[in-house]
């Protein structure tokens, strides 16, 4: 939602999912002025090859840029970026970004000042595996060069035993600080890795969550993990999603294989962190 209280949704269309309204992997947004019992017209921004479509809502009230609607996906690995500054009456032309490089699972944030953060992990064999983030000081209409988040083991998924056919999957999960604490404004991206180069038998692959902080406005960038780090050879973590609340705690939620010996059988847990991400 956004301050006005308007219900703002995206998703993706395709004939293999059953959608009614547009064909072939389209991006649709639509908007609510009722608290979604109704909902408008969508609108569409891609006909046809988008996929993980993200969206993000500046709702910080002295933001220069407060209720601009934000959006991310990509186009053949391409990252791809649209704003609306009308409360989701209009979108902007679409942005291409970061277009020498390829990846897949995108997450946006912003902080108090009103900036943006697109952040998305790479996965084009012939440069060497990141997360990146990308940053935008004008409220999305433009975007500075990529910065290097931190080097990633693999591309995309690998097999471990819980996931080894389906695959878990390499996406970013990113959020902000937005209270008055003594992290505010720092910047947190989640995402799945393997502890080394992957292998082509699953349970030689680990899984573990990498927790990603900035305290500069993503100019530089420390990790930690989200969890225990002695038993990272027996137990899989992998799937996170990550959100700061509003005195500056930061949850992560994930997928762990700790209550399972042989690792194919998985549980929800949580981790939070009270000291800015350390």
């Amino acid at each position: 939602t956004d301050g006005a209280g308007n219900w703002i949704a995206v998703w993706t269309s395709t004939d293999t999912l059953g959608g009614t309204i547009g064909t072939d992997a389209d991006i649709l947004v639509a908007r609510s002025t009722d608290n979604g019992a109704t909902w408008v017209t969508p609108v569409q921004l891609v006909a046809s090859g988008a996929d993980k479509e993200y969206m993000h809502v500046d709702r910080v009230a002295a933001s220069p840029h407060s209720d601009n609607i934000y959006l991310a996906w990509h186009e053949g690995n391409v990252q791809k970026f649209a704003r609306s500054t009308d409360l989701g009456l209009t979108y902007s032309p679409v942005l291409t970004l970061d277009s020498t490089r390829r990846g897949i699972g995108s997450d946006l944030t912003s902080d108090t000042n009103g900036n943006v953060y697109y952040f998305y992990p790479t996965i084009d064999s012939a440069n060497p595996a990141q997360v990146r983030v990308l940053k935008s000081s004008d409220g999305g209409a433009t975007f500075a060069p990529a910065v290097v988040v931190a080097p990633l083991n693999d591309r995309f998924d690998f097999a471990i035993p819980a996931m080894d056919v389906r695959r878990a999957f390499i996406y970013v999960s990113a959020d902000t600080d937005l209270g008055g604490g003594p992290f505010a404004n720092r910047i947190y991206a989640t995402w799945t890795d393997t502890t080394a180069a992957e292998s082509g038998t699953p349970a030689n692959n680990h899984a573990r969550i990498v927790v990603a902080r900035s305290a500069d406005g993503g100019a530089t960038w420390n990790t930690t993990l989200a969890h225990e780090s002695d038993d990272l050879d027996t137990v899989d973590r992998f799937h996170p999603w990550l959100k700061v609340d509003e005195v500056g705690r930061v949850h992560v939620i994930y997928y762990d294989t700790r209550v399972n010996a042989d690792r194919t059988g998985v549980d929800l847990f949580y981790s939070r962190s009270d000291d800015g991400g350390v």
